[in-house]
């Protein structure tokens, strides 16, 4: 079913997906889990999380599919996607079957600001991005 589900990172400044590379057999870093993938990123670059589920999904019997985002270290956020979409709706929408996350609140200075998604400072090397 995971070739139903397709999830990536893009960059909000130009909707440009992110290269996702698996790391070497044989390298350090390789733990041969098809879903850990590599991205090249610069630090404060805003980018967003998309998930779209694809022609042929099974929805198991159930209308709705929750999607879960952990995101810099607690910022747990949550939506619905829908087997069906609304009646007032385009033959060609899929906005019930796809989203995508490019901001979170935080509490700052005693209150909750939205903030885009940023990659924090980048160290060389390489850090997973687990996409399950």
């Amino acid at each position: 079913m995971a070739d139903k589900i397709e999830v990536y990172l893009e960059r909000c400044s130009d909707g440009v997906r992110y290269n996702e590379f698996t790391a070497p057999p044989g390298t350090p870093k390789y733990t041969g889990d098809p879903n850990e993938k590599y991205i090249e990123a610069t630090t404060d670059e805003r980018f967003r999380i998309v998930v779209k589920l694809r022609r042929g999904f099974d929805f198991m019997g159930s209308p709705k599919v929750r999607v879960e985002y952990f995101v810099d270290q607690g910022n747990f956020l949550w939506e619905t996607l829908s087997r069906y979409k609304s009646p007032f709706a385009l033959p060609s929408d899929r906005s019930h079957r796809e989203a995508s996350l490019e901001m979170i609140q935080q509490f700052i200075d005693g209150k909750y600001m939205d903030c885009g998604l940023t990659f924090g400072e980048l160290k060389t090397g390489w850090y997973p991005l687990i996409l399950n």
